[in-house]
């Protein structure tokens, strides 16, 4: 490889090292927020909460509906949808709700916030869409957060939620409380959650990378906001939903109801949760594709690195082609030129008075050994 290729290639290794550092900084800098709905509170109750002022409630059967003005239109969609969450929580988890849940919907954040401390004695945890305290029956919803077409969709929150409920009135019959990873991974199921195949990828990466959070730290601390708090509940579910393509959810509450957690997971999945979760993370990162994470992993950032390495790529190969250029250019200029300095020395040797240079054909030679006026080429 001759110097100019030499130089070139060293350009282009550092510009892609540079533009993989770029490329690996976009990506962990990037990160989507998602807000998704708390732990139940502990409280306890026997009722609906008394109606705040300018609330109204709606007895409707099967539950009780408070609502203020100015969230009309969502208190008539959990109207609507009450029935069917119902019915398909009470499916996928084997278990019924409370005789008459009782829902509030309130208009603003501010309301959210002071509805929430009024019936928990204590503000709510920031930016959560809904919470449910399985103790009084109760959720509450922020019918300002909603946002349909994402995880804060009202269906998959109002079913999360009565999903609380649900598994509030398992533990206080087994007198113990689950896992907070246990508990918001099968809320998650129970809300009909899907994993997108971003999603998935995300996982795989995450587990070769050994990435994934034990189980046991988010039993521990469960984060429940920003980017932080979507992937806890993210990678809950999908432990839960790859644990219910093996056995039915509802086989595990049911051994739940007596059994202590290991004793449960042993008898429904024949082995321990931490051998189970293992195994899960096993076949993750079996699955994993260095492509497909590449894909998902693009951003503002990333693109621009790749931009620029497409880029390095581009002019490294235009050098190349030029070097390759120049040298086959040389090469049948080079007889050409040697016959041009043998003519030049004759000249020179007869006395000839101005003898141009064989190389840029501007200076003359004189000396010895001859050297050009212009170029200050020698003669070989």
């Amino acid at each position: 490889m001759n110097p100019l290729d030499q130089a070139n290639a060293r350009l282009f290794q550092a510009g892609v090292v540079a533009c993989g550092l770029l490329f690996l900084l976009g990506t962990l800098a990037a990160g989507q927020t998602l807000t998704l709905p708390p732990t139940p509170l502990p409280a306890r109750r026997a009722g609906p909460p008394t109606p705040a002022s300018g609330y109204t409630i709606q007895d409707l059967g099967v539950f009780t509906l408070e609502s203020a003005p100015g969230s009309e239109v969502i208190a008539a969609r959990v109207e609507r949808l009450f029935p069917q969450a119902r019915a398909d929580v009470e499916e996928i988890l084997g278990r019924k709700l409370p005789a008459k849940p009782h829902v509030i919907v309130t208009p603003t954040d501010s309301e959210f916030v002071r509805r929430y401390a009024r019936v928990a004695g204590s503000p709510p945890p920031s930016s959560v869409l809904a919470v449910a305290l399985p103790g009084q029956d109760l959720v509450i919803i922020r019918g300002s957060g909603v946002v349909e077409g994402s995880n804060a969709g009202l269906e998959s929150t109002l079913r999360h939620e009565l999903g609380h409920l649900v598994l509030g009135a398992l533990e206080a019959r087994r007198a113990a409380r689950l896992p907070r990873w246990l508990n918001e991974g099968l809320c998650e199921v129970a809300a009909g959650r899907k994993l997108a195949d971003s999603e998935y990828t995300s996982l795989t990466s995450w587990a070769k990378f050994a990435q994934l959070p034990e189980f046991d730290d988010y039993a521990q601390g469960f984060p429940t906001h920003g980017q932080a708090g979507g992937r806890a509940y993210m990678i809950s579910f999908a432990f839960m939903a790859w644990l219910g393509e093996r056995k039915p959810t509802l086989d595990l509450l049911e051994a739940l109801e007596a059994k202590s957690l290991n004793d449960a997971f042993q008898a429904v999945h024949g082995d321990l949760a931490g051998e189970l979760e293992l195994e899960w993370k096993a076949e993750l990162v079996e699955d994993q594709s260095s492509f497909k994470s590449l894909i998902y992993s693009l951003n503002v950032w990333s693109v621009a690195a790749l931009l620029a390495i497409v880029a390095g790529l581009r002019a490294y190969s235009q050098r190349r082609k030029l070097s390759k250029q120049l040298a086959e250019e040389e090469e049948k200029r080079a007889p050409r030129l040697a016959r041009a300095w043998e003519r030049a020395h004759e000249r020179l040797t007869e006395g000839a008075p101005l003898v141009l240079c064989p190389e840029c054909q501007l200076g003359t030679l004189s000396g010895d050994p001859p050297r050009c006026s212009s170029c200050a080429m020698t003669a070989p």
